[in-house]
């Protein structure tokens, strides 16, 4: 979106915004700020190559809130950056945080480039302060009167980028100030936004991400450190792709987000963040699999699940098995090398195949029609052994 340089005592860099926390902390370490200090420190913006944010420049500004600013402009269309710059321009918008506002308040302008086709005019204007048109609406509004009436009413302001008219009977909203920075979801890679709270100041971190990213919101709320933070889990957007597989797993939304409040309220932010690290990093399948997976171990602490997701190889999780005959058919459709001619299917005992597997696997059948069970040679116990149990262990029998 736009480049700053920045300066910290006597050294320079450049920063490409917007960017991740992991980035942003390693500009804040190329530029040597001391580690005690990078989390609450406001860095000088020397320039920026975009128009509208000279107004920035010669002063020190919280990083996150400029790289904030920076993730909602690439949100907006190409006609919402123009509605932006011409907003700012018209009404001298110079303070960051205001610059922020505006981005979420497109509703409250109409930007009219082109006043030559009324109806298109009338449209616009009802898309911008709406949000959209339903299917049913569409035939029924007068989109000319509308139009005629917007450019007739005289309360266009005439800028660069067209004309602005203030849609001064909506709300204008107006959630980010200098100690609370709203809610953003920007990288997919991030989808358990947690709600920060201080002293009536809110800040919002989208997790997985640094520490850091966790003491900066702590910091300019005012607080010394996370622990005296109230901390809820605001939002979660994990996707899985819908899959036809034969005894596939859907996914469990509203549980896996249950478990990670658990986590969130009984044991901190700190330990939600290296579960959903973990999490993140499984595929479609395997994600589909962890709430199974945990019912199965009956242990949704972070610790276990973290053990639990770094040996989920270890699982056999099959949907649409509710007895020993889906489970003998699931186990036989999910092995190619094990495949029974079509005409030869009434001959095969699945049930009894099924009943031979499950004492083996010593599996359980969950609610929602799903089997899981551990297919290596390893038991619950030693997947979930405290790492210092298995650590001394180890050292005992290499003394041996």
């Amino acid at each position: 979106m736009f480049s700053c340089n920045i300066k910290y005592n006597d050294t320079n860099v450049n920063i490409e915004f917007p960017c991740t926390n992991l980035t942003l902390f390693a500009k804040l370490a190329d530029l040597h700020v001391p580690d005690e200090e990078k989390s609450k420190i406001d860095i000088h913006i020397v320039e920026t190559d975009y128009e509208p944010l000279k107004c920035l420049e010669g002063k020190s500004h919280d990083l996150d809130a400029v790289n904030l600013l920076a993730k909602k402009l690439c949100s907006l269309t190409s006609d919402e950056v123009n509605k932006f710059e011409a907003v700012r321009e018209l009404n001298g918008i110079t303070d960051l945080y205001d610059m922020i506002n505006l981005t979420d308040n497109m509703h409250y302008y109409t930007l009219v480039k082109d006043m030559s086709d009324i109806k298109a005019v009338g449209k616009l204007h009802i898309m911008t302060r709406d949000g959209g048109i339903s299917a049913e609406d569409i035939n029924n509004i007068d989109f000319e009167a509308i139009g005629k009436k917007l450019i007739e009413s005289g309360n266009g302001r005439i800028t660069r980028y067209g004309n602005i008219y203030t849609n001064s009977d909506l709300e204008y909203y107006e959630p980010c100030t200098r100690e609370s920075l709203p809610s953003f979801q920007f990288y997919d890679s991030q989808p358990v936004c947690v709600e920060m709270s201080y002293q009536g100041n809110k800040n919002y971190v989208n997790l997985p991400d640094t520490r850091m990213a966790l003491e900066r919101a702590a910091f300019r709320m005012g607080a010394r450190d996370v622990s005296q933070c109230k901390c809820i889990i605001d939002n979660t957007g994990f996707s899985v792709a819908h899959s036809e597989e034969l005894n596939s797993v859907e996914m469990q939304y509203n549980k896996l987000q249950n478990i990670l409040e658990n986590i969130c309220q009984n044991e901190g932010v700190d330990k939600l963040n290296m579960v959903v690290n973990k999490l993140v990093q499984l595929d479609d399948t395997k994600l589909t699999h962890i709430v199974p997976v945990i019912e199965y171990a009956e242990d949704s602490s972070s610790d276990a699940i973290v053990k639990l997701i770094d040996n989920i190889d270890s699982f056999a999780v099959f949907g649409e098995v509710s007895d020993a005959y889906e489970l003998g058919e699931a186990v036989i459709n999910a092995n190619p090398e094990y495949n029974i001619h079509i005409e030869l299917e009434d001959y095969f005992d699945f049930e009894k195949y099924g009943e031979d597997i499950d004492m083996e696997w010593q599996g359980k059948y969950l609610d929602g029609n799903i089997y899981v069970a551990i297919k290596d040679y390893i038991t619950l116990e030693e997947i979930l052994r405290d790492d210092e149990l298995c650590e001394e262990q180890g050292m005992q029998m290499s003394g041996m």
